[in-house]
């Protein structure tokens, strides 16, 4: 037997789970470190909430941790349930954190004793580099040797917001819809106030919901757009886009008149972007970096609320709230925040120019998480930037990597942190074939092509694609 590989993954949430999923289903041996200070692994961010009432944004025969088994997940909602489930349910997202964690731990056992999967509750500080190992530090002062590493620290925190008190001040303030008590406000018939009305701003709304509040609930964006609702479609829509490289406006173009016909046909539009599924990453690396900055500068939020929609449960509860007007979206900017003794007072600029306030005993950050990782709080990612190790994307959004996920032949990152190099990469269906991607790539390359590079190759040039 050839001698196994060491790998270290940091971060075991969904990303880093199926990262260390398909390399133990591997045929060759591997020693693969999860590094995670969270005891369960697979769930991350976004599988860690309790609340049943917060549901995936996709249909269960979408979620397998493999293409190859595409039912498997429902397989395992059956078997969980103890009774039959449908393909096309919208399931509570906290079940698929325990799927992922339970098929990680089956394989786990599989594994044995050709690969072997060693859990450390701990966070890394720092990477070093060794002769040709790399060297993790942990956070209990242990250390980890590795011959290759994969960053896999998914979503991050939302970037914190300029008006906003220092973090720990000021209880009526809330970083993240994801801190303790955020979504439990004392008085459950006090307003709140949203900053954001994207798929975080609604599973926030649906978490104070679902823990008993009853006030009246804002949600303020710039455009003040809405994730829209999933729909089953009366026809098959087969369309599909060319492969070849267009312009943006071009692509545009034939993207909106595809769903005018779609909506003629009986169809409709949602089947027309779900036809792009497979598409998407190609179309993307064709567009020229300035067609890549416009789509972040004026579609990007409409693309958004497009493709990442809502459960039609969830769709539901929203919508029941807006017509009974106990949930309010504004399209507008803050101007400021005037913090009062019982409450906290929010001057808004609407589109319209008009000019309101809302006042609030408690103002919750649902901006979705920073994809500039140079903003991110993380001792280790000041770290490797500053070593030149990791570098942006020319948006500022993500980290450059290579398509098959290499920053330098050892270091490699999967998931939310290839966003702006891909457009479609935080999805469970393009992690998991990321995912199996780089356990080929890491265990069936030959040894030398995770050497270390030398001084010199640590350049702009060791980046690019």
């Amino acid at each position: 037997m050839s001698p196994s590989r060491s790998i270290a993954i940091v971060g075991a949430g969904c990303s880093g789970a199926l990262a260390a999923l398909h390399l133990l289903r591997n045929q060759r041996p591997a020693r693969v470190h999860l590094i995670e200070p969270r005891s369960i692994a697979g769930t991350g961010l976004a599988y860690s909430t309790h609340c049943l009432q917060h549901l995936l944004n996709v249909p269960a025969r979408c979620m397998s941790v493999s293409s190859a088994a595409p039912q498997d997940f429902v397989e395992w909602l059956k078997h969980d349930t103890g009774s039959p489930v449908d393909p096309d349910a919208f399931v509570p997202r906290a079940s698929f954190g325990r799927y992922v964690s339970d098929r990680l731990e089956t394989v786990r056992r599989q594994a044995r004793p050709k690969s072997v999967l060693v859990r450390h509750s701990a966070e890394v500080l720092d990477i070093e580099r060794c002769k040709e190992r790399a060297v993790l530090h942990l956070s209990d002062g242990s250390g980890i040797e590795a011959d290759a590493v994969v960053l896999a620290l998914g979503n991050a925190q939302p970037r914190r917001l300029p008006f906003f008190p220092r973090a720990g001040t000021n209880p009526m303030f809330c970083e993240s819809a994801w801190q303790p008590e955020a979504l439990t406000p004392p008085d459950p018939d006090s307003p709140v106030v949203l900053i954001g009305s994207g798929l975080t701003a609604v599973d926030a709304f649906i978490g104070l919901r679902a823990n008993g509040h009853r006030g009246i609930i804002h949600m303020i964006s710039r455009r003040g757009l809405l994730p829209q609702p999933h729909a089953r479609s009366t026809k098959s829509c087969t369309l599909s886009v060319p492969l070849e490289s267009r312009t943006l406006r071009e692509l545009l173009r034939e993207l909106r008149n595809r769903a005018h016909r779609a909506e003629q046909s009986g169809s409709n539009w949602r089947d027309v972007i779900g036809s792009l599924r497979g598409a998407t990453n190609d179309l993307w690396l064709g567009l020229t970096p300035r067609d890549r900055e416009r789509f972040y500068r004026h579609l990007k939020p409409y693309w958004d609320v497009h493709r990442h929609r809502m459960a039609p449960e969830v769709a539901a509860v929203v919508e029941n709230a807006r017509r009974a007007g106990t949930l309010h979206v504004h399209a507008g900017r803050i101007q400021r925040i005037l913090d009062c003794p019982d409450k906290v007072k929010i001057e808004v600029r609407l589109r319209s120019q008009e000019a309101v306030t809302l006042c609030a005993q408690r103002v919750i950050n649902c901006t979705g998480s920073e994809q500039d990782y140079r903003r991110v709080d993380s001792q280790l990612l000041r770290s490797l930037l500053r070593k030149g190790w990791l570098q942006s994307n020319p948006q500022g959004i993500g980290i450059r990597a290579a398509e098959n996920g290499k920053i330098l032949p050892w270091l490699y990152t999967i998931g939310p942190m290839r966003i702006g190099g891909l457009l479609e990469t935080t999805a469970v269906p393009e992690i998991r074939e990321q995912a199996a991607a780089l356990a080929k790539t890491l265990l069936e390359a030959p040894a030398r092509d995770l050497l270390f590079p030398t001084a010199a190759q640590f350049s702009v040039g060791a980046f690019s694609q």
